[in-house]
């Protein structure tokens, strides 16, 4: 079989799986021609791309349909779903995520899953960093198979959109956003589309108020005297970054000949 056989293969199959599972909805089939076509092939041209990734380049493996596309498994199929629930979140509470937007947060105790879910999502950097320094794809699609069971935990057991506290809705919306850039990146990785399904591509993503936090510096002033300047500055955290990206700025001094800062030290709050 060539290339061009097997990827036709695999959107064929794809198409009869999403056939049969929109034709089995209780309220009836809710997706047309074109939908169902686009479907198929994000999950087929998926599913091959991942298959053939998430083993390791240096060992054999046996090529199986049924694991491919299953929707349950080690699969591109299974982080799509976990994605297309995350927008699914965003379709139906988009009035809810731009009041929570404004809201100010407040510290609250976070659940396990929260928990677990956060810190699956800050060792995304550390994963790329892995598979491209060792060139081992398969590290990259294990991390995005982890975090997606990570995340169908947080789902099942935390609740979204109906939470009552604002400051915790706003935390769990902001951790829905981040899963959903961080399927997207490193599905983009091997150039795949991480969502299944987006009715509504205009969905508005979670924006919330940048933290602050202290960054002190020490230095030296021409009399050899050892002063520090702490100031409030933005925290330029980046998406994937475990660690702030401080804007950083020379505290002034009047006197001439001052020397330069000879250390910075950024606290982590």
């Amino acid at each position: 079989m060539g290339l061009e056989s097997l990827l036709d293969e695999a959107v064929t199959r794809a198409r009869g799986i999403v056939d049969e599972n929109d034709d089995q909805k209780p309220d009836g089939p809710e997706l047309d021609e074109s939908t169902r076509t686009a479907v198929a092939e994000t999950v087929g041209l998926g599913g091959i791309k991942y298959a053939d990734l998430h083993h390791n380049r240096e060992s054999d493996y046996q090529f199986s349909w049924d694991k491919m596309l299953a929707t349950n498994g080690d699969s591109a199929t299974y982080m799509q779903y976990a994605c297309a629930r995350i927008l699914g979140i965003f379709r139906e509470g988009r009035s809810a995520a731009s009041r929570c937007g404004t809201r100010r947060r407040r510290s609250y105790s976070r659940t396990t899953s929260e928990r677990a879910l956060a810190m699956a999502l800050n060792r995304f950097a550390d994963a790329v960093d892995i598979t491209v320094v060792e060139r081992r794809p398969n590290v990259l699609t294990g991390y995005l198979f982890e975090t997606a069971n990570t995340f169908s935990t947080f789902y099942n057991t935390c609740s979204v959109l109906k939470e009552e506290d604002p400051a915790r809705r706003l935390s769990r919306l902001a951790l829905c956003d981040l899963a959903a850039r961080v399927f997207e990146t490193g599905s983009n990785c091997w150039a795949s589309p991480a969502a299944i399904r987006c009715d509504d591509p205009g969905v508005p993503p979670v924006r919330t108020k940048p933290s602050r936090y202290r960054c002190r510096t020490v230095y030296r002033r021409s009399c050899g005297r050892r002063c520090s300047a702490t100031r409030w500055s933005p925290s330029g955290r980046s998406l994937f970054r475990s660690t702030p990206q401080p804007v950083h700025r020379r505290p002034s001094c009047r006197r001439r000949g001052t020397r330069p800062p000879v250390r910075a030290f950024h606290p982590p709050w």
